[in-house]
């Protein structure tokens, strides 16, 4: 499933950054902004205590990547 990851392969380590939530989501954009930045890999960051954002280029890619996160995350936990 890592291979369904953008510039990953069935043998790369697949970091995902997680960040500390905020009262408000407008508050969180600095910090998302900066894991962004931090992790270029990466197209999902965890929110603790709130969830994940996943993107891609299109619709149908987030789709499937946020198919193959949920499989990783399942598989970590």
């Amino acid at each position: 499933m890592i291979k369904g990851i953008p510039g990953h392969h069935n043998t790369d380590w697949c970091r995902v950054p997680i960040i500390e939530n905020t009262e408000k989501e407008c508050d969180l954009t600095e910090r998302l902004q900066n894991a962004i930045n931090a992790y270029p890999r990466s197209n999902a960051v965890l929110v603790r205590n709130h969830g994940v954002y996943i993107w891609g280029e299109t619709w149908e890619k987030a789709k499937i990547h946020a198919e193959c996160y949920h499989y990783l995350f399942e598989t970590a936990i």
